[in-house]
C-alpha cells in the first residue's frame, strides 16, 4: 500500500499518477469540496481502466440548512464556482447521476442510502463505471472567441484565418462587456499581436482588460514580438501578470503564448498554427502546461535552472571560512569553540545577529575592552558544562548603544558589566548590571576583582552571615574567590584559615595576606582536616568555603564542619559530580548552600545589582583589594589563556585584555578585493528606501565615493536624512535630488545636471518600487499604472539616458513577477518587464542583470511591515532572503570585470523554494518523480551496509558496498528505481537538494563514520566520485574495527 497526496482538481499524470491502470477508486466526502465537480470527475475517470469502478460516499441532501450551519465555518464548504451550486455544495443523486453520465461514467450503478424515508436521509454509498471510451470535445468542435482590437489589421488577419479552420467568434475588447460566453469556451487574446497592449493601456482599456479576464474561465493571452524593436520587453510584461492572476484565481486555466523573431513580423498563418497547436495540446488533450515560448520557429516551454556556478559564489561570500584579521575594524564577533574539548579550536564566530538586534529599552551595549577568564570558560570549552553556554562571565569596556530607558549613561563611558556571554566584541547587559568605573581603575583590574567579589560577598555575607568570631575555612584561597572571601572574612573580624596547591600560593598568602603558616594547608589530599581539627581544638570551622575539592575531599571538608557551621559550595565541577556527602553532620543543626553565580546573572537582576553595587562600594573603600597576580594575555593569544587557567586556574586571576589591531582567528566569509571607482559616479535609484539604503551603504562599503540617489520625494524619511549625513560626513559625494524617473523629461533634467558637477556615470542599480497591492478585481487603474511605471517605465528610461559601456546595470526585481504573488498582479507584471529588459540588453551587448528577489527579512518593506510579514511568511513560494546574500549577488554582478553575459543568464532568482510544484511546470525540473519500479525498491530490505563495510577486504570490496548502499538510499529518498541510478552523473541531476543533503550526510556519518560535508555532496561530484570519498574517509573507521 502507497500513501501519496492526490489533489482532485489538478492534472493526475503531472503529480505522478499514470493513467487508466486503476481497477477502483475510493472517495470518501471529498468531491464535493472541489470548485468544478465536472473537471473532477473527469480527472477521476483518467485515472480508471475501462469498466473501473468509482466508489463513493457524499452528503445528497438539496437543501439541508444545518449541514450548511455545521459545516459552513469550514473554507473548504464553499470552494464550488458553478451557478447551480451557489447554495451548498452538496448534489442529489439524481445530479450525480447526470454528472457521472457527462463525464465518462455510466451513471449510478449502485445507491446505498443511510435511511429509507428523504426527511432522514443524508448520506448515500455510491457506486458507478468507467465507460470504455472517453467521450471527448472534437477540436473542430471546441467554442472559440477571439479577442482583439478591431482597428488592428493584423489582429484582424489574424482572427479571420482562424476563424476559417474553427468555430470562432470575434469580438471587439471594448464590447466584452455585452458579450457572453460559457465557462467551456477558450478565450483567445489577439490583444498583444502585431503591437504591445498593455505599454500605452489607457483606463478604460484596463478595464475592459479586467473585465476580460474575469469573465473567462479558459483563456489563452497571446503576444507577438521582435526582439530588436524597443517594445519587446513589453512582451513579458503579461506572462508575469497572468502569474499572479493564477494565484488569486486558482480554478481559471490560464494560458500564455509569446511568439517571438528576431527579424520581421511572424506570419498570421504561422501564428495561428502556433495557437492551434497551443490550444489543441492544452484545452482538448489537458496538458498541463501554461506557458509557451515560440524562439527560432520552435515551441518551447520553460523551466527553472539551478545555476550552481553562482550559488557556490555566494556561498563563499556568505557562508564563514577560518581566517585571522584584526579585532576591529570588522563585523562583530563571539568567542567559540569549534571542537569542544580541543583548545587550540577555540576562534571568533559571527556575532552579526546579536549585534544588529535592537536593544531592549533597558539594555546596554559596550565595546568590550577586557573579560576575566574563569574556569567555567574553561568547562565551556570542554563541552563540560550543559545546554550551549556562551563565553565570558562579566566584562569591563566603553559604553556603545543604549536602551531608550537607560539616562544614567552614555555613550563613551566606562564600566563593569555583570553579565554571562560577554567574551564578544559587543556584550549587552541590563542597566541595573552595568556600574561606571573611575577613569584611574583599569579595565583588567576591574573585570580582575567583579565576579569573584559578587561570588566571595554573597557567599559570605548573604548566605553563611559572617560575623565576627567565626572561624572559615577558605579552599584554593590563592584564587581570584579565595582573595575577596579573605578581605571580607579579615574586615569582619573572623578567624581565617586556608589551603593551597603550591608553595608558590603559600607565599603569597603569607606575605600579601599576613596569613599565619599553621593556618595555611595543602589540599592536595583530605591531610588538610587533620590541621583544621587541631588548629579549631576539634570543633571544626564555622565556615566552609569549597572551590578546589572534589569527591573524598568535599566529604572530608563536609566532616569538619562545626555545629551550626555553613557549607559553601562554589565549584562547578562539584555542581554536576552527584558526590554524596554524608547526611550525620546535619544532625548539628548544619546548613549546605551552593552558590552558581552563572545563575544569578542570568536570572536575578535585582541580586546582580545589589552584588556589583556592594562590591564596587567595597572595592571603592579600599575593603576589597584587587586580586593578585593578575595573568593578562591578549585577545590574539586566547588558547594560552585558557591553558593558564587549565594548568594554574587557583592562582591569582586570568584577564583577557583586547586592542583594536590585535590579530584573532575570526570565522568569515570571503572578500572580493574589487573597488568601485571613486572617481565615478553610480546611479542608485529607489535608493533611500530600505533595500535602497542597504544598497547604499554597501557601495560605500566597497569605495563608492559619488552617488546619485534618485527618488520622488528626496531624503524626506529620518532614516535618509541621518544616512545622507552619515554618508556626507565620510567624504562621499551624494545626492538626492527629486526625480519621477518613469517622466524622461525629468530624468533628463536631472542627468544633465549631474554630468555637469558629478564624475561620468559608470553604473546603475535601480530598487525603485511602489507598491499598491490590491487583488486584481478591486484594483484601480492608477494602481495599476503607478506600480506599472515604476518598474518597468522607470527602467527603460534609464536604459535610454544613461551612457553605454557601464560596468553594471542591475535591476532589483522580484519573485512576485515568476511564482505570482496574490495581490501584486501589477507588481508582478512590472518585474517580468524588468527580467525581459535585462536579456534585451545583454542581447545587444550591454551589461544588465535582473535579481527576482524573494522577502528581505530584515531589510525593505517586508520587514518594515508587519502586514507584509505575515503575507510572505504564509507564501510558501518564498524563503526569507538574508541582507548578506543580497550584497554577495551584488558583488558578484556589480564587478567591473565581470563580462557582457549571455542573454540566457541575465536572471537569478534567490529566495524562491526549490522543491517541485507541479501545478505549476516552470519548476517542474525540481520534481521528485516516481519511477515505474519506486515501490520495489522501498520494499527491498535494508541491508547492514556498516556491518558489510567493516567486513570487506580491500578497498575494491568497500567501494562496490558504498556505491550500492548510495543507489539504494537515493531510491529510497527521491522515490525512484535504483536502476536508474547512474553512477557518472551527479546528485543535482536528480533533484537532490539541500535537505536531502543533510539526511545523506547523516546517514554516512553514521553508518560510515566518515566526515563528508553538504557541499561534498552538492559540490558537483559524481556519484562514483562521492563512494570514493566516502572509502577515502573510512580508512581509519575500518582498520581499528577491525582491529
Amino acid at each position: 500500500m502507497i500513501f501519496k497526496a492526490f489533489d482532485l482538481e489538478r492534472d493526475a499524470v503531472s503529480q505522478g499518477f499514470e493513467l487508466g491502470v486503476y481497477d477502483l477508486v475510493v472517495a470518501g466526502s471529498v468531491l464535493h469540496a472541489t470548485s468544478d465537480l465536472a473537471a473532477t470527475m473527469k480527472n477521476l475517470r483518467k485515472l480508471l481502466k475501462p469498466r473501473g469502478n468509482l466508489l463513493y460516499f457524499e452528503m445528497v441532501p438539496l437543501l439541508r440548512p444545518e449541514l450548511n450551519i455545521m459545516f459552513g465555518v469550514l473554507p473548504g464548504w464553499w470552494l464550488s464556482t458553478e451557478d447551480w451550486r451557489v447554495n451548498s455544495p452538496l448534489i442529489t443523486e439524481a445530479q450525480w447521476d447526470k454528472l457521472l453520465q457527462q463525464t465518462g461514467f455510466s451513471g449510478n450503478d449502485l445507491i446505498v442510502r443511510d435511511y429509507k424515508s428523504d426527511s432522514c436521509h443524508i448520506w448515500s454509498l455510491m457506486v458507478s463505471t468507467a465507460e470504455d471510451k472517453i467521450q471527448t470535445t472534437d477540436a473542430a468542435d471546441c467554442p472559440i472567441v477571439l479577442v482583439l482590437n478591431p482597428e488592428s489589421t493584423t489582429q484582424v488577419a489574424l482572427a479571420n484565418i482562424i476563424q476559417f479552420t474553427r468555430k470562432a467568434t470575434i469580438v471587439p475588447l471594448s464590447a466584452i462587456r455585452d458579450t457572453r460566453w460559457t465557462d467551456s469556451d477558450v478565450v483567445i487574446s489577439l490583444l498583444e499581436v502585431g503591437e504591445s497592449f498593455v505599454s500605452n493601456i489607457s483606463e478604460s482599456e484596463f478595464y475592459d482588460m479586467k473585465l476580460l479576464v474575469q469573465k473567462a474561465n479558459q483563456l489563452l493571452w497571446v503576444a507577438t514580438t521582435t526582439t530588436k524593436t524597443e517594445e519587446h520587453p513589453w512582451s513579458n510584461t503579461m506572462v508575469g501578470f497572468f502569474r499572479t492572476i493564477r494565484a488569486e484565481s486558482s480554478q481559471k486555466h490560464i494560458v500564455t503564448l509569446v511568439i517571438e523573431s528576431e527579424g520581421g513580423e511572424v506570419s498570421e498563418t504561422a501564428c495561428a498554427d502556433y495557437i492551434s497547436k497551443v490550444v489543441k495540446s492544452v484545452f482538448e488533450q489537458g496538458s498541463s502546461e501554461i506557458e509557451f515560448l515560440v524562439r527560432g520557429g520552435l515551441l518551447n516551454i520553460g523551466r527553472l535552472a539551478k545555476e550552481i556556478s553562482v550559488d557556490e559564489q555566494i556561498n563563499s561570500l556568505v557562508l564563514p571560512r577560518l581566517r585571522e584579521e584584526p579585532w576591529l575594524p570588522g563585523r562583530a564577533v563571539k568567542l567559540d569553540a569549534a571542537s569542544p574539548g580541543i583548545l587550540d579550536s577555540l576562534q571568533f564566530s559571527d556575532d552579526s545577529a546579536f549585534y544588529q538586534r535592537i536593544l531592549d529599552p533597558e539594555e546596554v551595549e559596550i565595546e568590550v575592552k577586557a573579560w576575566p577568564v574563569n574556569y567555567q570558560d574553561l568547562l565551556i570549552a570542554q563541552g563540560h558544562l550543559e545546554g550551549d553556554p556562551d563565553f565570558g562571565l562579566g566584562c569591563a569596556g566603553e559604553v556603545t548603544r543604549l536602551g531608550a530607558a537607560c539616562h544614567e549613561l552614555k555613550p563613551g563611558d566606562r564600566v563593569v558589566m555583570a553579565a554571562i556571554g560577554t567574551a564578544r566584541t559587543y556584550p549587552r547587559g541590563h542597566i541595573r548590571t552595568v556600574a561606571k568605573i573611575p577613569d584611574t581603575m583599569h579595565f583588567e583590574d576591574a573585570v580582575s576583582s567583579i565576579c569573584p567579589a559578587l561570588t566571595a560577598y554573597h557567599s559570605l555575607v548573604n548566605l553563611a552571615r559572617i560575623r565576627k568570631g567565626d572561624t572559615i575555612l577558605i579552599h584554593s584561597a590563592a584564587g581570584g574567590t579565595g582573595q575577596m572571601a579573605i578581605w571580607i572574612a579579615k574586615t569582619m573580624g573572623s578567624r581565617v584559615l586556608t589551603t593551597v596547591g603550591s608553595v608558590n600560593e603559600r607565599k603569597l598568602l603569607r606575605d600579601e595576606f599576613a596569613i599565619s603558616e599553621d593556618d595555611i594547608f595543602y589540599n592536595q589530599d583530605s591531610s588538610f582536616t587533620q590541621g583544621v581539627m587541631r588548629v579549631t581544638g576539634g570543633k571544626g570551622v564555622d565556615i566552609m568555603l569549597n572551590d578546589s575539592s572534589s569527591g573524598y575531599n568535599l566529604r572530608a571538608s563536609w566532616e569538619c564542619l562545626a555545629p551550626y557551621g555553613r557549607f559553601i559550595e562554589i565549584g562547578e565541577t562539584e555542581n554536576s559530580s552527584n558526590a554524596p556527602l554524608s547526611v550525620s553532620p546535619l544532625r548539628r543543626n548544619t546548613s549546605f548552600f551552593n552558590v552558581n553565580v552563572r545563575h544569578i546573572l542570568q536570572t536575578n537582576i535585582e541580586l546582580t545589582h545589589e552584588l556589583l553595587s556592594n562590591a564596587m562600594d567595597l572595592l571603592a573603600q579600599g575593603v576589597l583589594k584587587f586580586p593578585f597576580p593578575k595573568h593578562i594575555f591578549p585577545v590574539s593569544d586566547i588558547e594560552s589563556a585558557f591553558r593558564h587557567v587549565q594548568n594554574a586556574r587557583n592562582w591569582g586571576q586570568v584577564v583577557v585584555t583586547i586592542e583594536r589591531d590585535d590579530l584573532v582567528k575570526k570565522l568569515g566569509c570571503d572578500t572580493s578585493t574589487w573597488k568601485f571607482d571613486n572617481e565615478a559616479s553610480y546611479v542608485v535609484a529607489g535608493g533611500l528606501g530600505g533595500i535602497g539604503r542597504s544598497i547604499v551603504q554597501w557601495m560605500v562599503g566597497k569605495g563608492a565615493k559619488n552617488l546619485i540617489v534618485l527618488s520622488r520625494s528626496g531624503a524626506s524619511s529620518k532614516a535618509a536624512i541621518e544616512m545622507v549625513s552619515r554618508l556626507r560626513a565620510k567624504g562621499v559625494t551624494i545626492i538626492t535630488p527629486r526625480c519621477d524617473i518613469t517622466s524622461t523629461e525629468a530624468l533628463v533634467e536631472v542627468l544633465e545636471a549631474c554630468n555637469r558637477t558629478m564624475p561620468p556615470i559608470k553604473g546603475c542599480i535601480n530598487a525603485a518600487n511602489a507598491l499598491q497591492d490590491a487583488v486584481f478585481d478591486n484594483m484601480s487603474y492608477a494602481q495599476w499604472d503607478l506600480t506599472l511605471r515604476t518598474k518597468a517605465v522607470s527602467s527603460w528610461n534609464l536604459h535610454q539616458l544613461l551612457p553605454d559601456g557601464l560596468d553594471f546595470f542591475v535591476l532589483v526585481s522580484s519573485l512576485a513577477g515568476v511564482n505570482g504573488s496574490s495581490s501584486q498582479s501589477n507588481y508582478g507584471a512590472g518585474c517580468a518587464y524588468q527580467d525581459e529588459l535585462a536579456k534585451y540588453r545583454l542581447s545587444h551587448g550591454q551589461k544588465a542583470v535582473s535579481f527576482d528577489l524573494g522577502w528581505m527579512r530584515t531589510i525593505g518593506v517586508v520587514a518594515e511591515s508587519e502586514m507584509y510579514l505575515r503575507l510572505m511568511e504564509s507564501i510558501r513560494d518564498y524563503v526569507p532572503v538574508e541582507e548578506e546574500e543580497l550584497f554577495a549577488l551584488l558583488d558578484i554582478y556589480c564587478d567591473p570585470s565581470l563580462p557582457v553575459l549571455p542573454p540566457d543568464q541575465s536572471q537569478v532568482l534567490l529566495g524562491t523554494q526549490t522543491k517541485a510544484d507541479v501545478s505549476r511546470p516552470l519548476s517542474s525540473t525540481m520534481i521528485r518523480i516516481s519511477g515505474r519500479n519506486a515501490r520495489n525498491s522501498r520494499d527491498q530490505d535494508v541491508k547492514d551496509v556498516a556491518a558489510l563495510f567493516k567486513k570487506a577486504e580491500d578497498p575494491s570490496n568497500r567501494l562496490d558496498i558504498v556505491l550500492q548502499a548510495l543507489r539504494d538510499k537515493l531510491a529510497r529518498l527521491l522515490y525512484i528505481s535504483a536502476d536508474d541510478i547512474y553512477l557518472d552523473k551527479c546528485l543535482s541531476d536528480y533533484g537532490v537538494d539541500s535537505l536531502i543533503a543533510v539526511e545523506m550526510v547523516n546517514w554516512i556519518i553514521r553508518d560510515f563514520r566518515a566526515v563528508v560535508a553538504v557541499f561534498d555532496i552538492m559540490g558537483g561530484k559524481t556519484i562514483e566520485a562521492i563512494a570514493s570519498l566516502i572509502v577515502e574517509r573510512c580508512g581509519f573507521y575500518v582498520e581499528n574495527e577491525t582491529k
